[in-house]
């Protein structure tokens, strides 16, 4: 491994007072390790003044982050990472789990907000290791998010791992670039305290999407890419990646398991394996593979490596681990099926342990319904949970295919929803078969490639409107979008619900600019015309239409062959 100067984490504001070398760079800025230790003392000085023990954290450059972190560490305070900011979230912390809060949370959060003190004096503060200052949420795959405990020690454990790998990951001099969010375990070691430790530069700001990649990448001779599941599964569209080829270091992966196919195109576009991280919020890191491509075109070995001091064996075909990383001591017994590679040395991933649903009297497994259901001619992917409604309904969020899209934009989602039940049919009886469907264009992944239960929930309620990308071009996109009757787009309900010409316009909107480069200011609108209410719960296609000169969108709305409404709406760039 390259020779860098790397310190335990725990030490880090020790060294930082005077350090000018560069923590992290934006496009208008670079910050030093003395500006961190600065910005830390001015977050520890708001701790320990306002007496504060628990504090909910959450920022999206990595400055502000480390610099929040470290703070409350230094002040003895449990730094919790939450895995997002919405109305559930917010109301969980707000109930006595926290003191208060700091970063971008809504000013209707329910929490004391802190900021930083001003101050001009460094931290110089170690941090207590055996103390349990670091709270974090698992990704809700499962199930509802789960609150998990570190110590710091644990958390520095799993650092100076990465930095004595044996994969050797990354030369002195690379910009660290992330995909990934701190807020979880993955982004939190790998994208900020690992290089923070081992004194490489970061990218203040997280990339999340291709462009954004691509730009960063276009400025920079030397790349380490944290990458997500969510960009790596996704064909490349920017005409960057070819000259850009020479410049990835490495690249890192964790969330969601890469499928050969797209093992294969990373390696083609990057011209570099991606070495994938196995593990967990509950055990950190446990395992990692690099595979390489045959000059027949297979991969090499799917076997994973153990971590350093991971000591992991397989009971009853599930992997149980025991590592001094995890938030628990003793042994640690997964839901990730496996079996022990044949030379002993690791194991072979199987998939997730089948997940059980009680639907009557009757037992499935949620594991194989998805089997039977994806892929086909229809879907891609399908993920299966039990609906926490009034029914505790059977739901299954389909991501369609190309003839998915195609069927439900010529004959609805009632008929779509029919022929995937009658697939069914065959193998479960009337009683087991899903009640409630979302169709979508792609599952909803976090920023590591997982898809929660809570994302899926999400997607039925109420007033979330269904829309499905059927066609797109440069300048043409058509959805199939399907509003509830429960939406509160409709303000009448009588026998037909009507839903007001503003609302449609502002959907339109919302649409085009998912789809076009649609400019900040809206200037007006032309060629207005709703002859016909929009009913509730049935589908329609909405027709886009981007005008590059003079920058506008015209719309159509349309059922079956009956026009709903059209129009053009007027923009220019401010």
């Amino acid at each position: 491994m390259a020779s860098v100067r790397y310190i335990y984490p725990s030490k880090l504001l020790t060294r930082t007072e005077t350090d000018q070398r560069v923590f992290c760079v934006d496009a208008e800025k670079a910050y030093t390790y003395a500006d961190l230790a600065v910005a830390a003392n001015g977050w520890k000085l708001t701790f320990t003044e306002g007496k504060i023990k628990r504090v909910a954290l959450s920022f999206t450059t990595a400055f502000d982050t480390a610099a929040s972190l470290l703070g409350a560490w230094a002040a003895g305070t449990v730094a919790v990472l939450t895995s997002g900011t919405d109305r559930i979230t917010c109301g969980r912390l707000a109930d006595g789990l926290v003191d208060g809060c700091a970063g971008e949370f809504p000013d209707d959060c329910g929490m004391l907000r802190l900021q930083p003190t001003a101050t001009a004096v460094p931290c110089r503060d170690a941090f207590d290791e055996k103390a349990p200052l670091l709270e974090l949420f698992t990704s809700g795959t499962t199930d509802v998010p789960t609150r998990v405990i570190k110590r710091l020690e644990q958390l520095f454990s799993e650092v100076d791992g990465i930095e004595n790998h044996p994969m050797n990951f990354t030369a002195d001099d690379a910009l660290i670039v992330s995909s990934v969010t701190p807020q979880h375990i993955y982004g939190l070691v790998f994208a900020l305290l690992w290089p923070a430790a081992s004194s490489r530069t970061i990218w203040n700001w997280r990339v999340a999407t291709e462009t954004e990649l691509m730009d960063v990448a276009s400025t920079h001779d030397k790349i380490v890419w944290i990458g997500s599941t969510v960009l790596l599964n996704r064909e490349p569209r920017d005409p960057r990646w070819e000259t850009s080829r020479g410049h990835w270091e490495t690249i890192i992966t964790s969330g969601a398991v890469l499928s050969d196919d797209v093992t294969r195109r990373v390696i083609r576009v990057t011209g570099r394996s991606p070495v994938e991280i196995f593990g967990s919020s509950e055990a950190g890191g446990i395992a990692g593979r690099i595979r390489h491509l045959n000059p027949d075109g297979s991969l090499s070995s799917p076997m994973w490596v153990p971590a350093k001091n991971v000591e992991w064996k397989i009971v009853n075909g599930l992997l149980a681990v025991k590592s001094p990383r995890q938030a628990t001591d003793g042994w640690e017994i997964t839901e990730d099926r496996a079996e022990a590679s044949p030379d002993g040395r690791g194991f072979i991933y199987v998939g997730r342990a089948d997940r059980m649903a009680d639907l009557g009297d009757r037992q499935i497994s949620l594991s194989a319904l998805e089997s039977v259901l994806a892929p086909n001619a229809f879907i891609k992917e399908a993920k299966a949970f039990m609906l926490r409604d009034e029914r505790h309904s059977l739901a299954v969020v389909a991501a369609l295919t190309d003839r998915g899209i195609d069927l439900l934009h010529r004959e609805g989602k009632n008929v779509l929803a029919l022929k995937l039940c009658n697939l069914l049919a065959d193998a479960y009886d009337s009683t087991c078969l899903p009640q409630r469907w979302r169709f979508v264009n792609d599952l909803p992944e976090d920023s590591v490639g997982k898809t929660s239960i809570p994302a899926l929930m999400a997607l039925f309620e109420p007033a979330t409107n269904q829309t499905v990308l059927v066609s797109r071009d440069k300048s043409h996109a058509v959805f199939s979008v399907t509003i509830p009757a429960s939406s509160p787009f409709f303000k009448v309900r009588t026998k037909v619900y009507i839903i007001p010409g503003l609302q449609q316009i502002q959907l339109s909107m919302t649409l085009a600019r998912s789809v076009f480069p649609i400019p900040t200011a809206f200037t007006g609108m032309t060629d207005m015309h709703f002859p016909i209410p929009v009913p509730a719960d049935k589908t329609f296609d909405v027709e886009l239409t981007y005008e590059d000169k003079p920058q506008a969108v015209r719309f159509v709305w349309r059922m079956k062959d009956e026009l709903i409404a059209q129009g053009r709406i007027l923009f220019d760039a401010i």
